[in-house]
This record gives C-alpha cells, sequence and structure tokens, in this order.
C-alpha cells in the first residue's frame, strides 16, 4: 500500500528581476524568482512513503543515499512516537513481513479499512508537523534576510513584496493582493504569485550579475532562487516583434499620478510572454500591423485596425476610470525562446487588471490579437515600498 501525502504551502515563493544597461552599449536585464528553500527526503517503509524532513548538516560531506549534498534525512524525536503508530497499524504485531501470505491486508477487511483511516489521521499529523516546524524555522529567518536586503537595495534596485510574504509577516498593506488567474475565449493568463521580487539595473552585465548573487546569498536563510531571466534592450525601447513599446506611457507628472500611490508606495504587475517569432514573420505585413495597431517603420496608430488589435484593447484613455500605468517592459531570450518582461507600475492593480480582462475577451468578447503570437507564462502582483532617507521603507510591514 502506497500513502502519499502533499506537504501545505509553507514555503516563501521569491521573484527578482535584475534589469540592467549593458556592455557594449546595450541593455542586459536578469530576472530572478526566489523559493524558500524546502527540502524533503523519501522513507519507505514497506510501501508506506514518509514525508521526512531534511536538515543542512554539512555541506561539504559526501551525497547520502542519492539525497542532494549536504543534506540528510532527519526524522524529529517528536515524530518517532507517531511513526512507530503508523507503522504498527500497517504491520500489526505479531503478523509476518509484507512479502508473507498470512499478513493482514489492509485493504481486505474492515479492519484493514480502519487500519488505513487510522494511518492517513496520522500521516496528516505528521505532516502538519512537518510544515508547521519548517514554517517557524524560516519565519524566524526572515528578519535577517529582510535586514541584509535593505542592506543591499540602493537607487539601482527596485523591491516589491508578494501577497504571501506580508500575510507571513503579520501586516496588510491596502490594494494588495495575488495575481489573479485570468481566462476568456482564446486567453489564458496564469498566475505564478511568489513571496518577493528584486529588479536590479546597471551598466556591466558582469557586474549585474555578481550583485544578483550577493542578493541571492543574503536572502538564503530565508528564501531561494529558483528563476532568474536576463533581458536587454532592442534599440531605442523595442519589442523583439521590432514594434515599439511603451509608445502611449505618460510622462513626469502624469507618470507620477499614474504609478506612485499617496503613500510613495507603487504596485508592479510583472507578466513573462513568450512569443512566437517565426510565425509572426511568417504574417502578411499588414496582418502583423493589425495585431499591434500600428504600421511598422513609422509607428502611426492605425485607425482602420480591427477591434482585436492590442493598440485598440488597451487604449488607457477609453476607460472608465482611466486605465493609465508606466511601463518598463524589456524583452528576453533563453535557450532558444524569447519573449518580453513585461512591468507595470500603478498606483493600484486596478487599472493593469481592467486591461488584462479587456484583453482577455472578458469585457466583450473580442480577444486581443496578441495572443495569436504570444504566450503569458507568469504573473505576479508586487508592492514596492516607499523610499526614506534613500532607503526602503518597510515600516508599514516590519514593526
Amino acid at each position: 500500500m502506497l500513502l502519499v501525502g502533499s506537504l501545505g504551502q509553507c514555503q516563501f515563493d521569491v521573484l527578482a528581476q535584475v534589469l540592467g544597461a549593458a556592455q557594449w552599449g546595450q541593455f542586459v536585464e536578469q530576472s530572478m524568482v526566489a523559493k524558500q528553500p524546502f527540502a524533503l527526503a523519501h522513507l519507505a517503509v514497506d510501501g508506506l512513503l514518509f514525508l521526512v524532513q531534511v536538515v543542512d548538516t554539512d555541506r561539504d560531506q559526501e551525497q547520502p543515499h542519492g539525497h542532494r549534498r549536504g543534506f540528510q534525512p532527519v526524522v524529529p524525536d517528536r515524530v518517532v512516537g507517531h511513526a512507530n503508530k503508523l507503522i504498527e497499524h500497517i504491520h500489526p504485531p505479531g503478523k509476518t513481513h509484507a512479502c508473507h501470505a498470512d499478513r493482514q491486508d489492509p485493504c481486505d477487511s474492515a479492519a484493514g479499512a480502519a487500519a488505513q483511516q487510522r494511518a492517513d489521521h496520522i500521516l496528516g499529523h505528521l505532516l502538519d508537523h512537518f510544515a508547521h516546524t519548517r514554517r517557524s524555522r524560516t519565519l524566524a529567518a526572515v528578519p535577517v534576510a529582510l535586514d541584509a536586503l535593505l542592506q543591499l537595495a540602493d537607487s539601482a534596485a527596485v523591491v516589491g513584496f508578494g501577497e504571501p510574504l506580508v500575510n507571513a509577516l503579520g501586516a496588510g498593506i491596502d490594494g494588495l493582493r495575488a495575481f489573479p488567474d485570468v481566462s476568456g475565449p482564446g486567453a489564458h493568463n496564469p498566475s505564478t504569485q511568489q513571496a518577493l521580487w528584486c529588479w536590479l539595473h546597471g551598466e556591466d552585465r558582469g557586474e549585474l550579475l555578481l550583485r544578483s548573487r550577493a542578493f541571492e546569498k543574503a536572502l538564503a536563510p530565508a528564501f531561494r532562487l529558483v528563476q532568474m531571466t536576463e533581458g536587454f534592450r532592442y534599440k531605442t525601447g523595442f519589442d523583439l516583434t521590432d514594434y515599439e513599446d511603451g509608445t502611449e506611457n505618460p510622462h513626469d507628472d502624469a507618470a507620477i499620478e499614474a504609478a506612485v500611490a499617496g503613500s510613495g508606495a507603487s504596485f508592479a504587475a510583472i507578466q513573462q510572454w513568450q512569443h512566437d517569432l517565426d510565425g509572426f514573420a511568417a504574417l502578411p505585413a499588414e496582418e502583423r500591423d493589425h495585431i499591434i495597431g500600428r504600421r511598422h517603420g513609422d509607428n502611426e496608430e492605425l485607425d482602420d485596425a480591427p477591434e482585436s488589435a492590442h493598440v485598440k484593447r488597451t487604449a488607457q484613455e477609453s476607460f472608465t476610470p482611466e486605465a493609465f500605468v508606466v511601463r518598463r517592459s524589456m524583452p528576453w531570450a533563453e535557450n532558444g525562446q524569447a519573449g518580453l518582461m513585461f512591468l507595470a507600475f500603478g498606483h493600484s492593480f486596478d487599472a493593469f487588471e481592467a486591461q488584462l480582462r479587456r484583453m482577455s475577451g472578458l469585457e466583450d468578447g473580442i480577444v486581443d490579437g496578441l495572443y495569436r503570437i504570444s504566450t503569458p507564462l507568469t504573473g505576479g502582483y508586487y508592492w514596492c515600498p516607499p523610499l526614506k532617507d534613500g532607503h526602503l521603507d518597510l515600516s508599514a510591514i516590519c514593526a
């Protein structure tokens, strides 16, 4: 008999993005997603699968039993008694090993069914214990990691806190929520909400890499890196479809009004889009223009573009209330795939979300033509704290 239990989400997922200007006059970007460290070892007892907490004992020791280097399976003392009871239910005292014919089969009798229920109950307690223990240890490490983050974050970094982390800190931010899973007729925007996002930028690609490693190491007591995406600036701010990006961005005071809340904080919406560049290039020039809603070459908006054109779907002044955001997107390319790391700042998430719902066809059934040639892979919402004396002001979430 095989019992498999899944641990509850006691992890913090952390997203970090590293954006920068580049060597040789180009811009580069890296984006990192981090997840709280959580290792599991499997201890099988005659077909029973235990999920056993793992501790980091010595990073220089040999790899035992095929587990990750530096990690050893450990059963906490308080769990041993529960585990013994569970094994007794699966292997009743006096019974022979499972391979013997006279062993009790829990699935073939009422007694066996009752034993299985008891085993399920005890396994549930084991999993709850592991989750609680791990969560407590990680929460204790978070303040140390945030202190280190405060020392590293400067004017060349933007840091965003996701709802999972803010909730875990026992705090609340008005307007902060998880990225919604938005689906429409022919469009799907997945939610891959993480807990922390960092956006680093600079002028040297090597320096950015070293800075990103420093951030990763500083956060390591509580968070683990799970994604890093490197991007770049194409031309003067073009998407890889070769159309200009961010044409309708507000500027100056209008940009501040759109992107900054009264507290001085901002809300960042992030999506990683993967383009079908070959498919887009194979389309007739007029059809490509109609997908975007602008004429390639001079960037002029097309009055005769279909209602599905991206420019018409996202015309910020056409919403009630108007849905202005400040975009800071950049292309990315990795392992033969490429696309756009979309990033929009707002004084709330409402403007971005209104645009996303219309793009997905939830407003009038018309889906943005962009979905024909690009697919969103990720989606996250983050609260970016204000600055005070040149440093992050975390007073709203940290006592």
